[in-house]
């Protein structure tokens, strides 16, 4: 019976790593389809550049948040300076960290960021599968170009800033998805729901930095996030860029 036992459970091990390969290839492709790249970490402010980036690379992953009748196709500039908080093993680099997010509004890509997040980010390229990643985003600080879009979004009917003021994700497993890529599982939590997503990370190395770039495409109406609208498209996409550095 144990020998039975052992056996299954490798066997059960197996299937869930396939599992997990299956769900990252098909990601990678879409993520490639949008040519945007993306991370996780930091309560920092986002350069006016990178939002410019994201505005660009979402023309081709359409998504929503709120519903509101005032259209932007330009991305928010982020503030000069946030704060961040890393613990564990890595620091991270506040002025270059950043979380966007991009969806579609009436068929016009619209942009912005969150000013305000933190996180933890072990990782090691040697072995990714002892890595893990946690990040916290603190949903009211949303910033799009739009003021009133960004007010509209942030209230009972949509994100409800006031009754869920954080969404986080915590990974499950790290798995290598091809050269200096990974696919990164786990649980994200938005508006106190919680379901199973996988980031397919991009990592270099920048002398001392650590850099992961990625993209989430999520469906806001599986988390709640406001009904179904002709106005705001039922896909969003999170863009993370971060930069790890290691702790003095």
């Amino acid at each position: 019976m144990a020998v039975l036992s052992n056996f299954l459970g490798r066997a059960s091990f197996q299937l869930r790593v396939a599992a997990l390969m299956l769900a990252s290839t098909a990601l990678w492709g879409q993520a490639g389809t949008a040519s945007a790249s993306a991370p996780v970490t930091a309560s920092a402010a986002k350069s006016p550049s990178a939002a410019n980036g994201m505005a660009a690379a979402s023309a081709h992953a359409a998504m929503p948040p709120a519903s509101v009748s005032q259209s932007s196709s330009q991305s928010s500039s982020p503030p000069a300076s946030q704060a961040v908080s890393a613990t564990a093993w890595s620091g991270l680099d506040l002025k270059q960290s950043s979380i966007h997010i991009t969806f579609n509004k009436m068929k016009v890509p619209v942009s912005g960021f969150f000013k305000s997040f933190s996180g933890e980010l072990v990782f090691d390229p040697e072995r990714p599968a002892a890595g893990h990643a946690n990040l916290e985003v603190e949903v009211d600080s949303l910033s799009l170009r739009d003021a009133k879009l960004s007010r509209e979004l942030r209230g009972a009917d949509w994100l409800d800033v006031e009754q869920f003021p954080v969404a986080r994700f915590v990974s499950s497993a790290i798995v290598t998805a091809g050269d200096d890529k990974y696919s990164v599982a786990g649980k994200l939590t938005l508006r106190g729901k919680t379901l199973n997503v996988v980031v397919p990370v991009s990592y270099t190395q920048a002398g001392q930095a650590q850099v992961f770039d990625g993209m989430l495409p999520i469906r806001r109406e599986q988390f709640g996030v406001g009904p179904q609208s002709s106005l705001l498209a039922d896909k969003v996409v999170l863009t993370l860029h971060l930069v790890s550095l290691p702790r003095s």
